[in-house]
């Protein structure tokens, strides 16, 4: 069976699931609450210490950007009218194409995580020309 397939990447391997970052961040409401519960449970970065807040967030953001159904999935379970129209709506749109800019260095995985997201023609649409 082959790994599964990174659609991001910055350089740097990962040191633990990014679904464990959005699963915390989730649970716990803040990615400030979210490292000092996973430090807890033993998810540290390499020095042994909490993971930054920042890298929390990151992670959890690269996954959801990954793994859009299952975060979409996530989203309407916290029953608080996130996403109502699901992958077809503007505001998930939006979020991905924020999201996939800010956390994607390559043009052709930037397009493959748009695709993946149901968002490639809105980006083409409202970002195109800043990006």
């Amino acid at each position: 069976m082959l790994p599964p397939l990174r659609l991001v990447s910055q350089g740097q391997n990962r040191t633990f699931d990014y679904q464990l970052a959005f699963d915390y961040w989730i649970e716990y409401g803040t990615r400030e609450k979210a490292a000092l519960a996973m430090h807890r449970d033993g998810i540290t970065n390499l020095e042994g210490e909490p993971l930054n807040p920042a890298t929390v967030r990151r992670s959890a953001m690269i996954w959801s950007i990954e793994h859009p159904k299952e975060a979409l999935e996530y989203f309407h379970g916290l029953d608080r009218g996130y996403y109502p129209d699901g992958m077809d709506g503007d505001d998930w749109k939006g979020d991905a194409c924020r999201k996939a800019m800010q956390f994607i260095q390559s043009r052709t995985r930037l397009e493959r995580v748009l695709k993946l997201n149901n968002a490639y023609e809105y980006f083409e649409t409202h970002y195109r020309c800043q990006s």
